[in-house]
């Protein structure tokens, strides 16, 4: 019987149990005629069993019963047959997964539907907490979570890491459930475990998830909330958004917030490179001049990225003030890091806006010294030349006053 049932041999079936073959005789592995047919997908096997009175709480080894196997397997058919014999949808197998979690696990929204229909309970959790609504999340099914929130299932609930719904669906990237969430106002400012755990926004700009970060700025997410001490509009100038750099800074966020590294945003989008983005924070007028802990502007990691194009952006917007002649570790201008590097490039920017090649450092060097230590004779050669223009030009203006006060 048991070979019948599993095989789907209907007729086989049908004899051996008018023959009165045991309908639930169960093998040392704890498998029925019922359970192998459900698992099996055999309708015809199913329902003739269930005639015959066959168990249908009966458990193989894995504690999974009839509907269970049929629900784990999509077997639409069996799932209404057992359903319409009031099979218990609230039994669990090992994994206390109940047949709705098992159903929206494998994404079968029909049989969910059947399911919650009849009022299956929506907030069974598993071994390791999760409801039915988070795992539908997590997977992506936006229909099935939708069919969820409309019997109410709790949008409170956490995984065992403390992950909200939002959380879960930030972090799969799932925009559709994002909205649906947010639609049934899901608390857009809810922290995921520790006190430095991410909030919504910093996590969709972690997982580079923009447009969800775009739809999380524009339901209001706080544009200065930190994780790990990164702000969003740091990580996103970080991670090159150019396109959201607007964005938070219409929404209030701070241009000259510090990281642990006592750098900004513009330290951050300089130091790799991105024009775009320096481009976007320079429009806001932020303050160039801020040192980070290593003694760097946003001009110096504009030269330390070797993006000609950010450095002339950066440059851009620095020209006319103090900074490009600023100090930073050692005593070392901007020029002086240049020629170090040997960027006869970025030496030839420097100097045409402003840059003083006869400033020293804390050991009484001029960027000269270091192009020639170095051997780069091209820009030991301009910096000479700029040097004693540099030089004519103050022995002039010592003439011209000389003669004014004569």
């Amino acid at each position: 019987l048991l070979d019948a049932a599993a095989s789907g041999d209907t007729a086989a079936v049908q004899d051996l149990l008018n023959d009165e073959a045991n309908a639930n005789f169960k093998t040392v592995s704890k498998q029925t005629p019922l359970l192998v047919s459900a698992k099996n997908g055999h309708t015809d096997v199913v329902g003739i069993l269930l005639d015959r009175n066959a168990d249908m709480e009966a458990t193989d080894k894995s504690s999974l019963t009839a509907l269970l196997h049929a629900v784990k397997n999509g077997h639409q058919g069996i799932v209404e047959l057992l359903l319409e014999r009031n099979a218990d949808t609230e039994a669990t197998d090992k994994s206390s997964l109940t047949a709705l979690l098992h159903a929206v696990k494998k994404g079968h929204q029909r049989i969910v539907e059947f399911l919650l229909e009849r009022n299956a309970d929506t907030e069974a959790t598993d071994e390791f907490s999760v409801t039915a609504l988070l795992h539908a999340v997590k997977n992506g099914d936006q229909g099935i979570v939708k069919l969820l929130l409309e019997r109410n299932a709790d949008m409170e609930a956490t995984d065992n890491f403390n992950f909200t719904l939002l959380h879960c669906a930030i972090d799969g990237g799932h925009e559709g459930i994002v909205k649906l969430l947010l639609e049934r106002n899901a608390s857009i400012e809810s922290k995921a475990g520790s006190e430095d755990a991410p909030v919504p926004l910093p996590l969709a700009l972690r997982k580079g998830h923009t447009a969800i970060a775009k739809i999380l700025i524009e339901h209001g997410a706080d544009a200065n909330a930190k994780c790990s001490g990164n702000t969003p509009l740091s990580l996103a100038a970080d991670m090159g958004y150019a396109a959201l750099i607007p964005m938070l800074l219409d929404k209030g966020a701070d241009f000259n917030d510090k990281d642990y590294f006592d750098q900004t945003p513009l330290h951050r989008a300089a130091y790799r490179g991105d024009a775009a983005v320096v481009d976007e924070l320079s429009k806001r007028l932020g303050r160039v001049d801020i040192a980070d802990k290593y003694g760097k502007t946003p001009l110096h990691h504009a030269i330390d990225s070797k993006n000609m194009e950010t450095l002339a952006s950066t440059q851009g917007w620095a020209e006319g003030d103090a900074t490009i002649n600023l100090k930073i570790t050692r005593g070392s201008t901007a020029l002086h890091l240049a020629a170090y590097k040997g960027r006869m490039e970025v030496v030839r920017l420097l100097l045409a806006n402003g840059a003083s090649p006869s400033i020293r450092d804390n050991s009484g060097r001029t960027p000269l010294y270091y192009a020639r230590d170095a051997i780069y004779v091209e820009i030991a050669a301009l910096l000479e030349a700029a040097e004693a223009r540099e030089v004519l030009g103050g022995l002039h203006e010592g003439r011209w006053l000389i003669g004014y006060g004569g």
